[in-house]
C-alpha cells in the first residue's frame, strides 16, 4: 500500500522592519498550500511568555526545511563591522546558524528587490548561506514566483502541492490543491489504485459558488463570504433587538425567548405569538397569533393589554411610543399602553419599524415602503418584506427575494451580499441581526468606529499591508494609512497574526490604490491583494480592535 504523503513542514525567519508585508502574502500562500499548521513564523508562532530560544530550537527540530526571507535592509547596518547580523543575541543569525548547523535546507528567499549578501557580510556560523541558490519573489509576478518556490520546497518531501502555473490568476487557492480534492488524491494514492485520468479533475480551478434561492446551504456559504455569522438559534420567524443588549425571538412554535449572544437563551412563560418588539426600558411586547397585544416586563409574565385593536404587527420607537398596524392596516400609537389613537393618513400596511428621532416607517401590503412623518413620502416601491431602523436612522430592508439593503438617507440603496432571509432587527451597538428564510439566527457585526457603520458597500476585496504580532504593533500602521485618506483601513486577524489591511468595494478599486499603499512605508512595501472571500472563507467577526479570521 502506498503511503500517505507529508507536507513538509516550513520555518520562516525574516526581519520584520525588512520584509514583513512580503511575509505576511507568502505565509498566507504556504498555510493555503501546506497547511497553516506546517508554516512557523517566529514572532506569531511563540506562545507568549516562551523563552524565545528554546522555541526556536524546538521548532527548527520538526521542521523540513528554513525559508530565509532577505529584504533590501536585512543586513540592517550601516557598514560591515556595526550590522545586526553580527551580533551574537541577533534573532535571525540565531535562527539561521541553528538550522545550518542541524544541516536542514535552507532557502534564500529573495524580496523587494534584495540582493544576496557577499560571505564578507556574514558572521562564520552563517556564511555558508551566501552559497545557497536564492530564489526570488517579485510583486509583478509573484504567482510564477511563488510556484518556483513551491518546487524547491517540495524537494525536501514528497509533495502535497501543486506549484501555481505561470499566468495563473493571483489567486492562491485556484492554483492548488482544494482541501476536499486533496482529501480525495491521499485516499486513492493509500489504496494504491490507478490515478489516471484523474489529474485534470484534482487540479482543476475550484468553481465560483452557486447562488439558489431553494439552496439554504449555498446561502450559507455567501453569507459566511460577507461577513454574516449563524448563532445557535433555530426554528425563528422573527427578531427585535433592544437598547439594552437584549435580542428577542418568536420561534416557529409560537415561543418567544430573549439572548445577549445567540448562543444561550432565556425563555418567555408563555406561547402562541408571532411578532416581537424590544423597548428601551428592557421590556419587549409581542403579537399574539390571535392579534392580541402582550407586554413582556423585564422579569415577569407577559401582560395582555386588553384595550388594543386587533394587531398585525408592532413597534416601539427610541423614545418609547409603541407603533401597531391593527388588521384594519391602518397604523396605530399609544405612549401609555391604554389609550391607541389611529393615524388617520396612513392606510393599507402589514408591517411597521421604529427608530430614534420619530422615524417611523411603514411596509405596505403591497410590499412599498414609506417613511410615516410628514410628508408621509414612499420610500421604496419595489418586492419589501420587513424593514428596520437602526439607532443612526439608517434603513435597513430584507426583501421579497430574500436580499437585504441599506439606506441612509432614503434615496440610494446598497445590497448586502449573503440573502436568503426574510426579517431583520439592528440592534445599539450597530450589529445586524437577520432570520433566514430556513428560520436560523444570523448576525453581521458593525464597522469598527461608530454605531451600524457599515461601508458604502460592502468590502469584498482587501490591500493587506502589514503582518504584527498584536494589535497594538499594528495600530500605527492602520492609522498611517487613515491619515493618508485610505478610510477602510483596520486590523485583521488570520492565523494568529494581526494583519494591517484597507477594504474596497471592488478588485478594481483595490488594485487602483495599491501603488499608494505601497509607498506608505517600507512595511507596506510588500502590499498585495486578497478576495475577502477566499482569504477568509468562513467569514469573520468582530472582536476587541479587530475582524477575526473564523
Amino acid at each position: 500500500m502506498v503511503g500517505q504523503p507529508m507536507s513538509p513542514r516550513i520555518f520562516v525567519s525574516y526581519r520584520r522592519d525588512d520584509s514583513a508585508g512580503w511575509v505576511g502574502r507568502l505565509v498566507d500562500d504556504l498555510g493555503e498550500g501546506f497547511g497553516a499548521e506546517n508554516v512557523f513564523q517566529d514572532i506569531h508562532s511563540i506562545t507568549p511568555g516562551s523563552d524565545f530560544v528554546d522555541a526556536i530550537n524546538e521548532t527548527l527540530r520538526d521542521a523540513d526545511c528554513v525559508l530565509a526571507v532577505i529584504g533590501p535592509n536585512w543586513l540592517a547596518g550601516t557598514s560591515p563591522d556595526n550590522r545586526r547580523i553580527r551580533r551574537d543575541d541577533d534573532y535571525v543569525r540565531l535562527e539561521l546558524a541553528t538550522a545550518l548547523a542541524r544541516k536542514l535546507r535552507v532557502i534564500p528567499v529573495l524580496v523587494g528587490g534584495a540582493q544576496m549578501p557577499a560571505p564578507e557580510d556574514l558572521p562564520d556560523d552563517i556564511r555558508m548561506l551566501a552559497r545557497r541558490n536564492a530564489a526570488e519573489l517579485s510583486d509583478r509576478r509573484w504567482t510564477y514566483d511563488f510556484g518556483r518556490l513551491v518546487e524547491v520546497i517540495n524537494g525536501t518531501r514528497t509533495a502535497s502541492l501543486r506549484p501555481p502555473a505561470p499566468g495563473a490568476k493571483q489567486e492562491v487557492r485556484s492554483s492548488v490543491l482544494s482541501r476536499s480534492r486533496r482529501a480525495i488524491l491521499l485516499g486513492v494514492l493509500a489504496s494504491g489504485l490507478p490515478i489516471l485520468g484523474l489529474g485534470a479533475w484534482l487540479f482543476r480551478p475550484d468553481p465560483p459558488p452557486r447562488r439558489s434561492p431553494d439552496d439554504g446551504a449555498e446561502f450559507e456559504v455567501a453569507r459566511r463570504a460577507a461577513g454574516w455569522q449563524r448563532t445557535g438559534a433555530r426554528s425563528i420567524v422573527d427578531v427585535a433587538a433592544g437598547p439594552d443588549g437584549r435580542i428577542w425571538l418568536v420561534q416557529a412554535d409560537g415561543r418567544v425567548a430573549w439572548t445577549r449572544d445567540g448562543r444561550s437563551f432565556a425563555p418567555i412563560p408563555a406561547q402562541g405569538f408571532a411578532r416581537v418588539a424590544a423597548a428601551r426600558d428592557g421590556s419587549a411586547w409581542g403579537v399574539g397569533l390571535n392579534k392580541t397585544l402582550w407586554r413582556f416586563p423585564p422579569d415577569g409574565r407577559p401582560q395582555p393589554m386588553a384595550h388594543s385593536p386587533p394587531v398585525v404587527d408592532v413597534a416601539v420607537s427610541a423614545q418609547g411610543r409603541v407603533w401597531l398596524v391593527g388588521d384594519d392596516a391602518r397604523i396605530w400609537f399609544t405612549d401609555d399602553g391604554q389609550t391607541f389613537t389611529p393615524d388617520t393618513k396612513t392606510s393599507n400596511f402589514g408591517r411597521i419599524a421604529a427608530g430614534p428621532d420619530g422615524l417611523v416607517y411603514g411596509v405596505g401590503r403591497n410590499n412599498t415602503v414609506w417613511l410615516l412623518k410628514p410628508p408621509w413620502w414612499e420610500v421604496r416601491s419595489d418586492g419589501i418584506a420587513d424593514a428596520a431602523v437602526a439607532p443612526n436612522g439608517r434603513l435597513w430592508l430584507v426583501l421579497q427575494d430574500g436580499g437585504v439593503e441599506w439606506s441612509g438617507d432614503n434615496q440610494s440603496f446598497t445590497p448586502v451580499e449573503g440573502g436568503g432571509f426574510r426579517a431583520i432587527a439592528v440592534s445599539q451597538d450597530g450589529t445586524v441581526w437577520a432570520v433566514g428564510s430556513d428560520g436560523s439566527l444570523w448576525t453581521r457585526q458593525p464597522d469598527e468606529g461608530g454605531t451600524d457603520r457599515a461601508p458604502s458597500s460592502v468590502p469584498v476585496t482587501l490591500v493587506v499591508f502589514g503582518a504584527d504580532s498584536s494589535v497594538a504593533a499594528a495600530r500605527p500602521e492602520v492609522e498611517r494609512a487613515k491619515q493618508a485618506g485610505f478610510t477602510g483601513a483596520m486590523i485583521y486577524r488570520r492565523e494568529g497574526s494581526y494583519r494591517s489591511v484597507v477594504e474596497f468595494p471592488t478588485e478594481q478599486s483595490a488594485n487602483e490604490a495599491l501603488p499608494r499603499i505601497q509607498a506608505l512605508g517600507r512595511t507596506a512595501s510588500g502590499a498585495y491583494v486578497r478576495q475577502l472571500s477566499a482569504w477568509c472563507p468562513n467569514g469573520t467577526r468582530w472582536a476587541d480592535g479587530f475582524k477575526d479570521c473564523l
